[in-house]
C-alpha cells in the first residue's frame, strides 16, 4: 500500500515538473515566432539552462529515494507529453503568425 502512494506521488511529481518544463518552452516558443530563424534559436535555447535546473532536485531526489521513484518519476513526464499531444491533435486551432504576435507576451 505504501509503495503504490508513493508511486502515484511520483507520477504526480513527475507530471507536474514535465508540465512546467513543456509551459516554459511553449512560452520561448512564442516569444521566438516572430524573430529570424538564428536570433529564435538563440532565444529558445537560452532558457534552456532553467528548464533544466527545474528538473535537476527532482531528478537528485528522485535518484536518492530509489528505483521505484525514478520509473514513477519517467512514467509521470511521459504521461503529461502524451496528455499534451493529445490535446494538439484534437483542440488545435490554425494560428496566423503575426509579427506582433510574439509581443505583450512577457518576451
Amino acid at each position: 500500500m505504501v509503495t503504490a502512494i508513493l508511486v502515484f506521488l511520483w507520477v504526480i511529481i513527475g507530471i507536474g515538473a514535465a508540465s512546467a518544463h513543456m509551459s516554459m518552452l511553449r512560452s520561448a516558443v512564442r516569444c521566438a515566432r516572430s524573430q529570424s530563424p538564428t536570433v529564435a534559436k538563440k532565444q529558445i535555447t537560452k532558457g534552456l539552462p532553467l528548464r533544466l535546473l527545474l528538473w535537476l532536485p527532482i531528478l537528485l531526489f528522485a535518484a536518492h529515494s530509489g528505483l521505484i521513484a525514478c520509473v514513477a518519476i519517467i512514467a509521470g513526464s511521459l504521461l503529461a507529453r502524451w496528455f499534451v499531444q493529445l490535446r494538439v491533435l484534437y483542440h488545435a486551432q490554425p494560428i496566423a503568425v503575426s509579427s506582433e504576435q510574439g509581443e505583450g507576451h512577457g518576451c
